[in-house]
Order: C-alpha cells, then structure tokens, then sequence
C-alpha cells in the first residue's frame, strides 16, 4: 500500500503516488521541508466559502476523517465520508486514502478483534505502524495542500501534528517522532 518513500539525505525529493512532491533538504542542523502538488488533470474549481479545517485520527469503523470543532455548525456532525470531502481532489488521493484506512481497519480486525485482545497493538512491529504513519503524514499534507482547506490536525500515535500551509516545520517533529517510534522497536518494545 506504501508506495511513497522518504529517502534521508542531504537533499532528496519525493514524488508520491498522489500527486504531491515532497522535498526535504538538511544541511548541517537545518531542515528544509517544501512541499508541492501536481496537478494531472485541469484544476477543479475552488470551493466556495471559508477555508474547512480538518482532523485525521484512527477510529475503527470510520473514514478517520472528521470536520474541526470549529468547522461544524449546530446542524451538522463531526464526521464526514471522504468520497464527499475529497471530491475536489484527483481520484488518486481518494484511492490512496482508502486503502490507507483500509490497511489499518484490516489490521485491527485481524489483531484485536478477532483475537478479543482489546490491548494488542495494531499493527505488527514498529516498522509497519511507522509505514503506516508516514503514509497517513503524506496524505494529510496533500490534503492540506488541496483547494479550500485551511488545516488538518493528523494523530500518529498519541502525537497531533497541526499541518497548515506555511508550517511545514512540523515535518522535523514528526520525523523525530517516526525514529523514536524506531528506536523504541528497536530496543524491544512493544
């Protein structure tokens, strides 16, 4: 399912599955994270009205896409369906989206409640769940890279990652974070 790799180096440049170009560039203690899309087809137009604002977190048994506090008015609800917020988007970030959703719901079908096992983790290693993790970071930039949306607060773990145009930074964190997530497999732990 993870077709999009981050390759470390002092300067390397990323094209997803998705559209979007990721470029990280570090030289000596400074990194530089830019990010842009490509658009396949001609551009859709803008949706009207005020920026929306999202937040992307794993619940089993929704899209894991939900509108902002702050987005939702007394007549509507916090959840929505990706089909109808990522309509705006090339049909390849919905796919991918799926299929990342789909990954962990198999996952936690398989892991925890086949099993019973409320407790287990799920996914197998640290490895698969930081796959997974940087799968879901990329998507939730391309999101946010998308037309009308303002922000989207993405969830790794029990981390928030605010990822608004201009705040690009937040990648350094959440790299820092995917290598402790690493380190921590590494010694051992589940």
């Amino acid at each position: 399912m993870n077709e999009s790799v981050l390759d470390w180096g002092n300067d390397q440049l990323q094209q997803t599955t998705f559209d979007f170009v990721l470029k990280i560039t570090t030289e000596a203690d400074n990194l530089t994270v830019d990010m842009m899309t490509i658009e396949t087809n001609s551009p859709k137009p803008e949706p009207s009205g005020p920026p929306r604002h999202y937040r992307i977190s794993p619940d089993h048994g929704t899209d894991f896409l939900w509108r902002a506090v702050e987005d939702i008015r007394e007549d509507e609800q916090g959840y929505t369906e990706a089909e109808e917020e990522l309509v705006s988007f090339p049909p390849s970030v919905l796919a991918m989206y799926d299929a990342w959703v789909e990954q962990y719901s198999d996952n936690w079908k398989r892991r925890v409640e086949d099993t019973q096992d409320y407790r287990a983790p799920v996914f197998s290693d640290r490895i698969e769940q930081m796959a997974w993790n940087v799968a879901g970071y990329m998507l939730a930039w391309r999101i946010v890279l998308g037309p009308g949306v303002g922000s989207v607060v993405y969830t790794a773990g029990s981390t928030d990652h605010l990822l608004e145009r201009g705040n690009e930074s937040v990648t350094e964190r959440f790299l820092g974070d995917q290598i402790e997530l690493l380190v921590m497999g590494a010694k051992g732990l589940p």
